[in-house]
Formats: structure tokens, C-alpha cells, sequence
């Protein structure tokens, strides 16, 4: 009789360590709300997926991976995820090395918070934003390269990293932020040979990258368009782009130098043409006929636009 109590309470014991564990797995895949994947293969980290990484937790060790991360050395971020959540990697202490995707556009708060191993930073080229406290305590970090895509990182971004130095390029918002915050300040990343355009700062990709022709900044036609709103339509026999955003109405005929808006002729310094099988035109007169403006960072090499 003793035996069967002890049989039953042991299986009653497993079916609810059972559910318990399936509920955390479940709760597991909530947190990434299904558009990252991650595992662990030895030391490494590895996170799969798109778009911004969202994580829901109540503490700390609510967070997926946490209990590993004790173990892991190195954070390798797939391709298409864009940003990193508040606290996403928080007491990593041993981590060494993170590798950033090209896809990468924010770094969350605290998202390397107390890292204590983290000794080189390498942000990548399309990163926009650093949040605040995204690397608090990080004590042994002496460098982090800043590309010149970066417009804004929070004000306590680096608090307790005491002898960090920012790599960056000369003349960018990097240079001035360290500037500002009394933080070494290392001019040897050189400028992007491509030149890049922003809108409301975020940065556009293109199929065929931009060119200069007689000192005018030429993009492909649809992407700017379509970045500012405008539906585009391509007329092939007369060779005709057309736009519409709201109540204004923008054609141009390849190889000519005039725009027409609303019917009005605007005279630009070079004709749309085509390069690479897409039809290039000047940011700067396109966007400015859509009522945006434009701007030019030299120490960058990046158009930016805002509407």
C-alpha cells in the first residue's frame, strides 16, 4: 500500500515538473513573440529570426537565455533582426565578443548591461541609435567603433566603463559625442566609400548604389520615392516615371533635365537616367519637389533627408 502512495505521489511529482516545463517552453517562445529563434552550441550564442528582438519579463531570470549566460563567451546576431531589447543580455560577465548584423538599427537600453568581459565593441554600419544604460558597467571596455550612421547615443550609454576610447570618423556625431562627454576620442575609421541616404533617419538600402554625375548625388528613382510616401508608376514606351503623394503630382522623362510638378516645370541640373537597369535621379531635387529637405553630412558621406 505504502508503495502504490509513494508510486502515485512520485507520478503526480513528474506530470507537474512535466507541465511546469512546458509551460516555461511556451512562455519561452511568447518572449520573442515568435520572430527570433536562439541556442546555445558551447560557448556561443546564436539568435535567428527578423525584426525587433521584444522581451517580456517580470525579472531577470525571466528572460530566455538568461541561465546561460554564465557560460557564453559569444553573441552572434543573425541577419534581419533590427534591434536588441531592454536588457537583453544583462550580467553577461564573461562575454568577449558580439557580432552585429547588418540589419541592426538600435541597441536597446541595457542591453549590455554589466558585461563585465566585453573588452571591443564593433558596431555595425546601419546602427542608428544607442539607448540608454545599453553599456553601464562594462568595466573592462576600452573601445567601441561608432559608424557614422550613429545619430544619437543616450548620455549614460557608457557610464562606469572608465577607460573606454570611441572609434570613429572624424567630424561625425561620434567625435562630438565624446566631445561632449569627456571621452577619448579615436579619428581612424575612415568615411564609407558608398555614399548613404537617410530619411528620417533611417537608412534606405538600394538594389543599385547611389552615384555622383557633375557633383549631383543620384539614387534609383522608386526607392526615394517610395521611401517619402509616393506611389510610382513606370510608363516604358515614353520612358515616363510618374509620382503622387497627397496633392502633388511629380513626372520626368529619362534623359531630360525637367521635372514636372503639378503641371510646372522645374529645371534640374542632371537628367534622370539610367544606371544598372534603374532609373537614377538627384536625391536632393526629387525629395525637395515633395516638400522634404535635404541636407549633406560630408564626414559621413550621407544625404539626409527629412519630411
Amino acid at each position: 500500500m505504502m508503495k502504490k502512495k509513494v508510486h502515485s505521489f512520485f507520478s503526480l511529482f513528474l506530470a507537474v515538473c512535466l507541465l511546469t516545463c512546458a509551460f516555461s517552453a511556451f512562455a519561452a517562445d511568447n518572449v520573442l513573440g515568435g520572430n527570433i529563434t536562439w541556442k546555445v552550441d558551447g560557448s556561443v550564442l546564436y539568435l535567428e529570426g527578423s525584426g525587433d528582438m521584444t522581451l517580456t519579463y517580470e525579472y531577470l531570470t525571466d528572460i530566455p537565455w538568461y541561465e546561460e549566460r554564465n557560460n557564453i563567451d559569444t553573441i552572434v546576431i543573425g541577419d534581419g533582426i533590427t534591434s536588441l531589447a531592454e536588457g537583453a543580455f544583462t550580467a553577461f560577465r564573461k562575454l568577449k565578443t558580439v557580432e552585429f548584423p547588418s540589419s541592426m538599427t538600435t541597441i536597446g537600453s541595457s542591453a549590455f548591461l554589466s558585461c563585465e568581459g566585453l573588452e571591443s565593441i564593433v558596431l555595425s554600419d546601419r546602427i542608428t541609435r544607442v539607448e540608454g544604460g545599453a553599456f553601464v558597467g562594462c568595466e573592462a571596455l576600452k573601445t567601441i567603433t561608432v559608424p557614422g550612421s550613429v545619430y544619437y547615443i543616450s548620455s549614460d550609454a557608457f557610464y562606469n566603463c572608465f577607460d573606454l576610447t570611441i572609434v570613429g570618423i572624424p567630424g561625425s556625431y561620434a567625435e562630438t559625442f565624446a566631445k561632449e562627454h569627456d571621452i577619448p576620442f579615436d579619428g581612424s575609421l575612415p568615411a564609407p566609400e558608398e555614399i548613404m541616404v537617410s530619411v528620417n533617419r533611417s537608412l534606405l538600402t538600394f538594389d543599385q548604389p547611389p552615384v555622383i554625375v557633375n557633383d549631383r548625388t543620384l539614387v534609383p528613382l522608386r526607392a526615394i520615392f517610395e521611401a517619402l510616401g509616393a506611389v510610382v508608376d513606370w510608363e516604358p514606351t515614353t520612358r515616363t516615371v510618374t509620382a503622387r503623394r497627397d496633392d502633388i503630382n511629380i513626372s520626368l522623362v529619362v534623359d531630360t533635365n525637367i521635372i514636372k510638378k503639378n503641371g510646372a516645370d522645374i529645371e534640374i541640373d542632371v537628367p534622370a537616367q539610367i544606371v544598372g537597369d534603374r532609373t537614377m535621379v538627384p536625391v536632393r531635387a526629387i525629395s525637395e519637389s515633395l516638400g522634404a529637405s535635404v541636407d549633406w553630412d560630408p564626414a559621413t558621406r550621407t544625404v539626409l533627408i527629412d519630411d
